[in-house]
């Protein structure tokens, strides 16, 4: 759900922050086809990566990575330098990581349900739309004509994402 918060994120303020901010209009769907098609072949190597791995390493490893991403674009719009063709290809590598995580971390937390997993992928998926749907909405209330917004909401909810999985690696190890 929080993951899935940030894309929806993403999707709110793309347009202003890509058309109006970085003046994109013309342009701006093929800035989203490219996120779009590096999306694609992320899910292409994220199957390939799995049985290799193994989905935890493969999930943790995408969602690890989001943050860190975030974090780096959160220092670089501070310091004043983060040209569109930087955010861009930041945000791009964002939405491969996040790829990674959602796909692979998603069907983990199904894994250990047996009989009632499809009663539970329902549930789940129903809290997880609404739950994303709200965090989403917010980081697009909070666009200043700035990335700022987006970052911080990626960087923050991908973070306790990452804290959460980490606790739920650790709690089923026990």
């Amino acid at each position: 759900m929080l993951l899935l918060g940030t894309l929806y994120g993403f999707i709110a303020t793309a347009q202003p922050l890509y058309g109006q901010a970085y003046g994109l209009e013309d342009r701006f769907a093929l800035a989203m086809a490219a996120t779009a098609i590096v999306q694609s072949i992320a899910a292409f190597v994220c199957s390939r990566l799995i049985p290799q791995f193994g989905p935890q390493a493969v999930g943790m490893t995408g969602l690890a990575t989001y943050v860190g991403f975030a974090a780096v674009a959160l220092i670089i719009i501070y310091l004043d330098a983060l040209p569109f063709w930087l955010l861009l290809l930041i945000i791009t590598a964002m939405m491969k990581m996040f790829t990674w995580a959602d796909a692979t971390l998603g069907a983990l937390s199904m894994a250990n349900l047996g009989k009632i997993a499809g009663t539970a992928a329902s549930a789940f998926g129903s809290v997880q739309q609404l739950g994303a749907t709200l965090l989403g909405s917010i980081i697009g209330q909070c666009y200043d004509g700035t990335p700022r917004a987006l970052l911080w909401g990626s960087f923050l909810l991908g973070a306790i994402a990452l804290a959460s999985a980490f606790w739920a690696g650790k709690s089923q190890r026990q």
